[in-house]
């Protein structure tokens, strides 16, 4: 309901009480006309925002919304000049990385790599390598592209730089180096990154594949019960094979045997409940994270 939100937020910009913020009816005026593609009406409203506005942070705020207008409208020239003075109101890692990725689209990457720098979290700047690499691979430089996702150790970053590194690897002919990157793949992994990192090692030549094999059955039979999991689920995340996975799950079922039965999900009636009890547990979880069951230690273990 964007026209009838547009008509209040523009009486409440002409009320003169100090109870009715103007700056922020005129941004959210802004708002609607950007929901609604009108790039050059929104900025016009954000203006009228910014000429209210007494806050650095709200003011630079503004700013980032007008670069993104102007990208949108495909003036990246202005979009630039509203990011830098974003930057320079309230500096922010992400209003860093808004503007390198501006400068980036720009045709700029050393300008990008130098804001990128200063970035001051860890996580942000490993964003930022991935950001540059993913430019030079759009560039035709796969080497440079390779070298910066290397170094990409911090996560989240760290499981897509890793896929893409082996992945790139493969296709120059570096099987080894490819395997090294798909080894780094450790945690949590989204089940997207999961089936990617499994193409790449199927694209790796048999001799590989079955050298590699042999570890993870060296591995696992080498280990204790309390590690048992954790060599199977560093055997299975890359484990290209559908039979061998399979075999993995037999594998999984009976290192959890004494444990006893499946626990029944903590999930609430609706959606997610019906999700897990169809087997489809990884959504029924992305959709309902609190209904993991671990009341005890049989169900956290189950849930690990």
């Amino acid at each position: 309901m964007y026209a009838d939100a547009e008509q209040l937020f523009e009486r409440l910009t002409t009320v003169q009480d100090g109870s009715i913020p103007r700056d922020e009816a005129a941004f959210l005026r802004g708002r609607c006309a950007f929901r609604r593609d009108r790039w050059q009406e929104a900025i016009s409203w954000y203006q009228k925002a910014l000429g209210w506005e007494r806050s650095s942070e709200k003011k630079a705020e503004i700013e980032v919304h007008i670069g993104r207008c102007h990208e949108l409208a495909g003036d990246l020239d202005k979009a630039v000049e509203a990011a830098v003075r974003a930057v320079r109101l309230k500096t922010t890692d992400d209003r860093r990385l808004f503007l390198a990725r501006l400068r980036l689209r720009r045709g700029e990457p050393d300008l990008a790599e130098k804001g990128i720098i200063q970035l001051r979290s860890r996580t942000d700047r490993a964003r930022g390598e991935v950001m540059l690499a993913l430019d030079a691979l759009r560039r035709g430089d796969q080497a440079e592209a390779r070298r910066r996702l290397v170094k990409v150790r911090r996560a989240p970053w760290s499981i897509p730089a890793a896929v893409l590194s082996a992945e790139l690897a493969a296709e120059s002919g570096d099987f080894e180096d490819s395997l090294e990157s798909l080894e780094r793949l450790k945690g949590s992994i989204d089940g997207f990154w999961v089936d990617q990192a499994r193409m790449v090692m199927g694209s790796l030549p048999e001799a590989v594949i079955s050298t590699w094999r042999l570890g993870r059955e060296m591995d696992v039979s080498g280990s204790e019960e309390r590690s048992l999991w954790i060599a199977l689920g560093r055997w299975a995340v890359l484990e290209p094979d559908p039979g061998e996975l399979r075999l993995l799950r037999g594998l999984v079922d009976a290192a959890f045997a004494g444990f006893g039965p499946q626990p029944a999900s903590g999930f609430s009636p609706g959606l997610a409940s019906q999700l897990w009890d169809i087997g489809l547990e990884r959504d029924a979880a992305r959709w309902d994270p609190g209904g993991w069951p671990r009341g005890n230690a049989v169900a956290s273990a189950w849930t690990a």
